[in-house]
């Protein structure tokens, strides 16, 4: 597990001056703060990092080059496994390696190899589990409302129904015709299960990354495995309510119906 503490580099070096090498030791896993990502590498001494790098693969470059003006921080791992220098040993014989993925094979899945042994993006994690919820936070409220105005146009039907016995004077035929409307009503919300969201949604993640390549991989299984829970979580939770909802109707029906035999 990574530590949450970042040390940033004018903290580590005691001023707050521009950043500077000084104060770094070889092994450091320094991340560079872009806007809207963060940029991994490791600090192998001489104003050196490592990183691996879109367009050029894992490669060597100037600290300069790599902190681009940008705030640097140190990431402290509680779950390192190896030296410094072992560290520094593995991130060199990576040089030259050239297949990035911004999904599979990043910077951070790198920087996290050359500490811990394990390739790992959490910014990967939390981007997917977090288009998985948006995706099905707008599913839900779409069918969410469409399952309410189905319900709202059931029971306008019984009630009519119910007004129309009263009127004409047939109680035991309007009775039947709305003890009908909220059978269907019932019908109609459960036709809707909500449950079944999350099938498509999760569908939708996996078809961008490809199908293939995601059920190979235990990082993004494991990712979507937790976006599936939680998407089913919600939408039980969303059932519920729109079940609590059908029971109203058709209590206030029950109610309507019963009034015309008092």
């Amino acid at each position: 597990m990574i530590s949450t503490a970042l040390t940033t580099i004018s903290d580590l070096l005691g001023t707050s001056e521009g950043a500077s090498v000084d104060g770094l030791k070889a092994g450091m896993h320094v991340v560079a703060h872009r806007i809207g990502y963060q940029h991994h590498g490791i600090y192998i001494g001489n104003g050196q990092v490592v990183a691996y790098l879109r367009d050029k693969g894992v490669t060597i470059c100037s600290w300069k080059k790599f902190a681009d003006g940008d705030k640097v921080t140190v990431l402290e791992h509680d779950d390192a496994q190896f030296s410094t220098q072992e560290i520094v040993d593995r991130a060199r014989s990576r040089i030259g390696e050239d297949n990035y993925s911004l999904i599979f094979n990043n910077c951070e899945h790198f920087a996290n190899w050359c500490v811990t042994g394990q390739s790992k993006s959490y910014q990967v994690r939390e981007a997917t589990i977090t288009v998985a919820a948006l995706a099905t936070a707008t599913a839900l409220t779409i069918r969410h409302a469409t399952t309410a105005a189905r319900a709202g146009s059931a029971a306008f039907t019984a009630v009519r129904a119910v007004s129309a016995a009263s009127t004409v004077g047939g109680a035991a035929v309007g009775a039947k015709a709305t003890a009908t409307t909220v059978g269907a009503l019932g019908g109609a919300v459960a036709s809707a299960g909500l449950a079944s969201v999350a099938i498509p949604v999760v569908a939708g993640v996996a078809a961008t990354v490809g199908v293939s390549a995601l059920l190979s991989h235990d990082e993004v299984k494991d990712t979507l495995s937790d976006a599936i829970d939680s998407v089913t979580g919600a939408a039980s939770e969303a059932f519920d309510s729109v079940s609590d909802l059908a029971s109203n109707v058709a209590d206030s029906v029950s109610g309507c119906i019963s009034a015309l035999f008092d």
